[in-house]
C-alpha cells in the first residue's frame, strides 16, 4: 500500500482486489480487518478510492465519508422502524375490528335463539 500514500495516490477496490486475486467483497472484508484488527491507517472515499492516510485532510475525508454513511443508514433504519410500527398499528386496528365483528355476529346469533 506504500504506493497509495494519500488520497492523491488512491486506488479503486476493484483494482486492488484484482491485484490480490480476490473478489471485491473479499477485499472490503480484508480492508475492514486491516483497519479494525491490525490498526492500519487506511482510508477510503467514493471520489478517490482507497489510500494510506498521510495527513489530516486524508483523515477528515475518510472519517467524514464514514459519518455521512452512518447518518444515512440511521435515517434508513428509523424509516423502517416507523414503517414497522405503523404496520403493527394497522395490524392491531385490523385485529380490533375483527374482534368487534365477531362480537356483533355472536350477539346476532344469541338473539336468534
Amino acid at each position: 500500500m506504500d504506493m497509495y500514500r494519500g488520497r492523491a495516490n488512491s486506488v479503486s477496490s476493484k483494482d486492488l482486489a484484482e491485484a490480490l486475486g480476490i473478489s471485491n467483497s473479499e477485499f472490503r472484508e480484508l480492508y475492514s480487518d486491516l483497519v479494525c484488527e491490525q490498526s492500519a491507517f487506511l482510508g477510503s472515499h467514493p471520489d478517490f478510492g482507497f489510500f494510506m492516510i498521510v495527513d489530516e485532510q486524508d483523515f477528515k475525508l475518510s472519517v467524514g465519508h464514514i459519518e455521512s454513511r452512518l447518518i444515512k443508514l440511521s435515517q434508513r433504519k428509523r424509516a423502517l422502524d416507523q414503517m414497522k410500527e405503523k404496520q403493527r398499528m394497522i395490524s392491531f386496528d385490523e385485529g380490533r375490528e375483527k374482534l368487534k365483528e365477531a362480537r356483533a355476529e355472536a350477539e346476532k346469533n344469541l338473539c336468534r335463539t
